[in-house]
């Protein structure tokens, strides 16, 4: 289970780290903790009371966009070798996903190296590159292999 801390005393603490409402927190969000984290962060800011929150309170909803192997070229599979944020646990479907900046980061590391005269990167590959990057708006990617 998750709590957020409720201080005795929001009026003594620094604005910075209490909510409007007193709870404990940063930027007036309040912070989530474990039992034995917000019963120490209570005591360290002169007492509180923990309160529990509904688990809706904590997920986090992610999004991942699919994009098949053979969709892409030939240089960018080999440019996203290396870069997997995780790795499917079967290995024989060899399905990788990267985080959702994958694409624009390369790009601006092969844009960087033209600007710099060292990159032999295609046009059609920068292309491509730029094209992910404007329409990868998720979390994470993930790509398919298509055998």
């Amino acid at each position: 289970m998750q709590y957020k801390v409720k201080l005795n005393e929001p009026e003594n603490q620094n604005p910075e780290n209490v909510t409007t409402d007193g709870y404990l927190g940063i930027d007036g969000y309040p912070q989530i903790y474990t039992r034995g984290e917000g019963l120490k962060k209570a005591r360290m800011f002169g007492g509180g009371k923990l309160e529990p929150i509904g688990i809706s309170k904590v997920v986090t909803k992610l999004t991942m966009l699919q994009i098949p192997e053979n969709a892409l070229l030939h240089d960018i599979v080999k440019l996203l070798s290396g870069r997997e944020s995780f790795l499917d646990a079967d290995s024989d479907n060899n399905e990788r996903i990267y985080t959702g900046d994958i694409f624009e980061s390369i790009f601006c590391e092969m844009f960087e190296g033209i600007d710099s005269g060292f990159s032999t990167t295609s046009e059609k590959v920068m292309e491509q590159l730029n094209e992910l990057s404007q329409i990868c708006d998720a979390d994470y990617v993930q790509i398919i292999d298509c055998k």
